[in-house]
């Protein structure tokens, strides 16, 4: 697409750049994230940081996450790690007198749902999102903040005024440290991203307005 305001093209073409420098600079593993050209001005968010965190010194610890995903507020994907979506589908529900219940998925209103309003009435299947089982074991009503179980890991999502920030974790995916994805750097990444997009109105803005995040971009 094309813009006519001359003014409006230099901050996109600006997004652009800091955000292909941002991924050069963090050492991000392009093929694992999945995102190619970086074109959506939302992808470093995911990119830079919900699958990476910034250490004292400068370095990067990546692969914090096993998947990431940034949506609206009806559970849109804006921008998301390979291999996430969120999907529609029947569920077969296998049930203690072994008849089975189809019970209809949409993981777009799950995920709004537990993430906007901390509920999981009506859920006969539970959390599923991406694919995957979860169970809501928190929620924060105050900064809007779900927190998740899974088999072997689990999952944190955050509303903001117009989106919602999630990452999952896998405890037995490796870091680049060679330890282990765990909730602590999960959820600790989950609210600073979440954190930031409130200052900036929910926006995809320069990630140089962001002190907190500290790149030369």
């Amino acid at each position: 697409f094309f813009f006519n305001d001359t003014a409006t093209t230099e901050i996109y073409t600006r997004s652009l750049v800091g955000s292909v420098r941002c991924v050069q600079e963090t050492g991000i593993n392009a093929e694992y994230m999945g995102i190619l050209t970086m074109a959506n001005p939302w992808d470093k968010w995911v990119a830079g940081f919900l699958t990476s965190k910034q250490l004292p010194g400068g370095k990067w610890l990546q692969k914090t996450a096993e998947f990431a995903a940034i949506t609206d507020h009806s559970g849109k994907i804006l921008t998301a790690t390979k291999d996430f979506s969120l999907g529609t589908y029947v569920y077969e529900m296998h049930l203690d007198d072994k008849n089975i219940e189809k019970v209809p998925i949409d993981e777009k209103k799950i995920l709004a749902q537990t993430a906007l309003k901390g509920s999981t009435e009506g859920l006969r299947a539970g959390c599923r999102i991406n694919g995957q089982k979860y169970v809501m074991i928190r929620y924060d009503a105050t900064k809007k903040l779900a927190y998740y179980s899974k088999s072997g890991g689990g999952a944190c999502a955050m509303a903001t005024k117009t989106t919602i920030v999630f990452a999952s974790y896998n405890q037995s995916l490796a870091m680049s440290d060679g330890s282990f994805q765990n909730p602590g750097i999960c959820n600790e990444v989950v609210e600073k991203l979440g954190d930031t997009l409130l200052k900036s109105g929910s926006q995809p803005q320069d990630l140089s307005l962001h002190t907190e995040y500290v790149i030369n971009i």
